[in-house]
């Protein structure tokens, strides 16, 4: 029987492209979530629950993207995938009717939440930032987040993983507590980039503890935490529009530093009870 062969360089390197054409349509498109909702008129609530369209067009589509891989090829997929997100990208830019604006988002997710939307709609509505300034601060919580994910290795090697999970989450809470109250534009860029710095290596080091815990078998850990966390960012968006639309941003702003808080907590009890 013939080995299976192994990747070579240039197929590493088109794999770490195309996830970077992914984030970087996703980055380009959360400054954007504002626009939209000034174009369309709509409320926090709405806005969420049209927000929701993303994650059904992925949930819907991921059970079909594997059979298409192994029936068409990953090539093929991603090059037809990769186009069509960069004319709905361009869509998305330009749409003005509600009715147009769900069908693009529900395929635009079938092709690709919380913080990133959130953010832009408190800045521009509650803090009366510039669109621009809007899409600053998306960019410098996306830089934090890079960067601290490009020095995670070392990071967990130098402070250990509770450290991590617990000490980020607290300092991404710090981070929304500036984002809510502070009153100077570099305070409140400060706070996005404590978020991005403390969220930056949550989530991979708990994936990490999904070999180590002895609760469950890893193969079904692992999907279960994936779906979890999907099911997370399906229905932030709207979760949070609606709560902000019954009260305000600032409140589901502050929902999310709870969150982030409970999550420090989380961590403790895994740390303490779990992996001794």
């Amino acid at each position: 029987m013939s080995e299976k062969k192994q990747p070579g360089v240039p197929e590493q390197h088109a794999t770490r492209a195309i996830f970077f054409v992914g984030g970087f349509g996703a980055a380009s498109w959360a400054p954007l979530v504002p626009l939209l909702k000034a174009r369309l008129g709509i409320a926090e609530d709405v806005l969420g629950m049209l927000l929701l369209c993303i994650g059904i067009g992925s949930l819907l589509t991921m059970p079909m993207s594997g059979a298409a891989a192994v029936r068409l090829g990953c090539r093929k997929v991603l090059t037809a995938a990769g186009l069509v997100y960069a004319v709905l990208l361009l869509s998305l830019c330009t749409v003005s009717s509600f009715g147009m604006a769900v069908p693009l988002l529900l395929i635009f997710g079938a092709t690709m939440g919380c913080i990133d939307v959130v953010g832009g709609v408190f800045l521009t509505t509650v803090r009366h930032f510039d669109m621009s300034l809007a899409g600053t601060a998306f960019t410098v919580f996306s830089a934090a987040m890079l960067t601290m994910r490009l020095f995670g290795d070392w990071t967990v090697q130098k402070l250990g993983q509770e450290r991590v999970v617990i000490g980020g989450s607290l300092l991404a809470v710090a981070g929304f507590l500036l984002v809510i109250f502070a009153a100077e534009p570099a305070l409140l860029y400060l706070g996005f980039f404590a978020i991005g710095i403390g969220c930056a290596n949550v989530v991979p080091v708990f994936f990490s503890l999904l070999g180590k815990q002895r609760v469950m078998p890893v193969s079904l850990a692992v999907p279960a935490v994936s779906t979890l966390g999907y099911l997370g960012i399906l229905m932030g968006p709207a979760v949070i529009g609606f709560i902000a639309h019954q009260t305000s941003l600032y409140t589901a702003f502050g929902l999310l530093a709870f969150l982030v808080l409970l999550q420090s907590i989380i961590a403790a009890y895994v740390y303490r009870h779990i992996l001794d």
